[in-house]
């Protein structure tokens, strides 16, 4: 939920700029380019949060810490390829979600960017899901809750050009 706010809220910034009807495209186009790997990456982890809870309530703590091992491990390799993948083969991705024509420049640098991120999303949610797993569920919503701040923040700041920096739009 907190995600899709936040998501809403990107977007309602970027509708702001003068080529809103561009910009929104590009976004848009690479919606589910993109949620089809935060999909893939977050079925690990509900297979993680199940495993390491199922070990830790039956006492068994070296089986929990050994599955949130390999989830860490499957998943940054998991990441390392996504990112590197979705980079290389950006235009041709995009261009099969149906960017042509004048969205198709800003929907494969808008998907670029994203995909950077693809390593670091999948650390991180598999962190937050072990730590689900073993009871701790404070923390992944802080951590979550912050890095969502911070994101609407920088977005504010790097769309529009505040505090300094360049205005880069919907990159």
């Amino acid at each position: 939920l907190l995600s899709q706010f936040f998501g809403m809220v990107d977007t309602i910034m970027l509708g702001r700029l003068p080529d809103s009807a561009l910009v929104l495209t590009a976004v848009g186009i690479t919606a589910s380019p993109i949620n089809l790997v935060v999909c893939v990456v977050t079925a690990f982890c509900i297979g993680t949060t199940a495993t390491v809870a199922v070990f830790t309530g039956a006492g068994k703590s070296d089986r929990a810490r050994s599955a949130s091992r390999q989830s860490l491990m499957l998943l940054s390799a998991a990441g390392i390829i996504l990112t590197v993948v979705c980079i290389a083969f950006a235009e041709p991705i995009i261009r099969f979600a149906g960017a042509e024509g004048e969205t198709l420049a800003p929907s494969v640098s808008y998907y670029r960017l994203i995909a950077a991120g693809f390593f670091f999303q999948s650390v991180t949610i598999s962190i937050t899901a072990s730590l689900r797993g073993v009871g701790i569920t404070k923390l992944p919503m802080l951590y979550n809750l912050t890095a969502a701040g911070i994101n609407v923040g920088l977005n504010y700041i790097l769309i529009y050009g505040k505090l300094g920096c360049p205005a880069m739009g919907v990159e």
